[in-house]
């Protein structure tokens, strides 16, 4: 809304009364400041309605005094923005006052301003809250992104890990052969070996199962010395092949009710073993 242009009241001119005065020497905004309250302080009525406008009355000069006038008109004579010139100290200076219409205008006008402003601010505030609240998403999103990721490749190397592992067990004649069988294996090998040898490893490889062993008995019933490793003297160990059937066997040993026999050695039927 635009402010009106100031015009004379054709009912007459308002009351105005027009004072000079003079402050100390200082820097332009704070003379400004002492003309304001010399004219408030020293106004001519006490009417809570009075309009005060403060002109300088000569340019500011550094170290000098500030010499100003000031205007004084009630606002109930005031129906519409009202312009004067007065005489001062032998010049002609022009006072404005503005009507109380257009002052309440004006406020309106600048709670509006405000009252946009901190809509503003808060649309602001908001969108930058709910910008952070996606970024935020997105990065959960994305860490767990990660993390499946990391653990596709985590099963994917434990699948290749097993499939090397079942690969060498294939390789070895281990396929097919579980923990306990093994466990049974050293159990027969623990039960049948041959007293005063010493079993010091044993491998499981392509369906037979060689044991290196110190001495030249055979660490257990069947075993079979392999050539490549004659020793070299009495404790020297040697490799030895356990791949004979199992009915070459001395008698399985029992633990409890329980027959023990190698798994990599096939045991005969009950229809062989009745033949036999």
């Amino acid at each position: 809304m635009a402010n009106p242009e100031p015009v004379r009241d054709d009912r007459g001119e308002p009351n105005c009364f027009v004072r000079s005065f003079v402050v100390p020497a200082a820097s332009p905004w704070d003379q400004h400041r002492a003309a304001m309250l010399n004219a408030r302080v020293n106004s001519p009525s006490n009417a809570p309605d009075l309009r005060i406008d403060v002109r300088r009355s000569e340019p500011w000069r550094p170290n000098q005094p500030g010499r100003f006038c000031a205007a004084y008109v009630r606002a109930a004579e005031l129906p519409q923005p009202f312009v004067v010139e007065r005489p001062v100290e032998g010049r002609i200076v022009e006072f404005r006052f503005t009507s109380p219409r257009i002052e309440r205008a004006q406020r309106l006008l600048l709670l509006r301003d405000v009252a946009l402003g901190v809509a503003l601010l808060i649309s602001l505030t908001l969108a930058v809250g709910k910008l952070v609240e996606v970024r935020s998403a997105r990065a959960e999103a994305l860490a767990r992104a990660i993390q499946s990721e990391h653990a596709v490749l985590r099963a994917a190397a434990e699948q290749r890990q097993e499939t090397r592992t079942v690969g060498r067990l294939v390789a070895a004649g281990l396929d097919g052969r579980s923990g306990g069988d093994l466990i049974r294996d050293l159990g027969w090998l623990a039960r049948s070996r041959t007293a005063g040898v010493k079993l010091q490893s044993v491998e499981w490889d392509r369906g037979a199962m060689t044991v290196t062993a110190s001495g030249t008995a055979p660490p257990a019933p069947g075993a079979v010395q392999q050539l490549a490793s004659q020793p070299a003297g009495i404790d020297a160990p040697s490799a030895w092949t356990v791949n004979a059937p199992a009915q070459t066997f001395a008698p399985p040993p029992t633990l409890g009710a329980e027959t023990f026999h190698p798994s990599m050695i096939p045991t005969p039927s009950p229809q062989r073993a009745r033949q036999q």
